[in-house]
Parts: structure tokens; C-alpha cells; sequence
């Protein structure tokens, strides 16, 4: 959703800056990518048979990857901010802020299910963890 207002943003300002539109469109569309990657690595993490978590705990190479994909997310939204004080029109830097509030509130969402994921008690979770890096 937020994506495609991105998108949608970007054709306003291709007539203001053809470069920051070409940078929303790109950011946009590794957003869409990366939030995919995170919720099949969730996904995956927390497919274990529960029997299997409390042996070895989750699966800490999926929660892995999906923190790294966080923090590529919050790289863009860093770049977000940048591009936002680049637009000229008040109207659609406002717009703009306001799917980056939406791209915030995704991510903290998103890592609240990788904090619980990775919670919780396992009889060699701590190998498993420790293996995983």
C-alpha cells in the first residue's frame, strides 16, 4: 500500500525532478521486495513444529535474514527523509512524510513478530543461536 502511494507520488514529482522520482520508484519497489523477504522468512521461523522449538529454539538463520531486511528498510526510510527535503511542493513532501509514518509503523510491526520469534525458551536454542551467528 504504501508502495504503490510511493509510486504514485513519484509521477507527481517526475515533473519537479526527474531523479528523486526515479529514487522514490526504486525505493519503492525494494520496499515491496524486502517486506515479501520478511514475511517468508516469519514465515518460515515460525513453521517449526513446536516440538522441534522447544528442542532448538527457532529458526535463528530465518530471523537472521529477516534483520538484515530490517535493516535495509530503515536505510530507505533514511533515504525517504533525505528525498523529502529535496521536494520543492509542501503538498506532496506532506504525502510523502505521511508513507514514511506508514513505512515506520510497518517496520515496527514486522520486528515485534521477529522479537517474539526469537523469544521464548529451548532446550539448545542457545547452540542453535550461537551457530547462526
Amino acid at each position: 500500500m504504501a508502495a504503490e502511494n510511493l509510486i504514485r507520488l513519484s509521477s507527481k514529482v517526475q515533473t519537479q525532478n526527474a531523479g528523486l522520482a526515479t529514487q522514490l520508484q526504486n525505493i519503492a519497489k525494494s520496499q515491496v521486495q524486502s517486506t515479501e523477504k520478511i514475511s517468508q522468512n516469519i514465515d518460515k521461523a515460525d513453521g517449526k513444529n513446536s516440538l522441534v522449538k522447544f528442542f532448538t529454539g527457532a529458526d535463528y538463520k530465518q530471523i537472521k535474514e529477516a534483520s538484515q531486511q530490517m535493516e535495509q528498510n530503515r536505510l530507505r526510510i533514511q533515504e525517504l527523509k533525505q528525498i523529502k527535503s529535496q521536494i520543492k511542493n509542501s503538498g506532496d513532501a506532506t504525502e510523502l512524510q505521511n508513507q514514511i509514518n506508514v513505512l515506520e509503523a510497518q517496520n515496527v510491526v514486522l520486528q515485534d513478530q521477529i522479537d517474539n520469534l526469537g523469544g521464548g525458551f529451548s532446550v539448545l536454542g542457545w547452540l542453535f543461536k550461537w551457530l547462526n551467528g
